[in-house]
């Protein structure tokens, strides 16, 4: 809800003048803020979403690691078309 909102109110989202918002409005509703996961009410914890996100950052690894690969098969004649 406070995101869509500074998405609305600011030309730039995320900025820091809208993180900034961001972080006031949520205060000032009651929001709190806690030092880890394992801190939070398990109630508020979207476990799908972390779960999603655990998994692409799976995905951004590997991509990392295919990239730092050495190649190990060298080509030793042309190709012939």
């Amino acid at each position: 809800m406070i995101t869509t909102q500074a998405k609305t109110r600011f030309a730039k989202y995320p900025s820091p003048a809208a993180a900034h918002w961001v972080h006031t409005k949520y205060s000032q509703l009651g929001g709190q803020f806690v030092d880890s996961q394992k801190k939070v009410d398990p109630r508020m914890r979207d476990r799908a979403q972390e779960a999603q996100d655990k998994k692409e950052e799976q995905q951004k690894a590997s991509i990392r690691s295919d990239v730092n690969k050495k190649v190990t098969k060298k080509v030793t004649k042309p190709i012939a078309k």
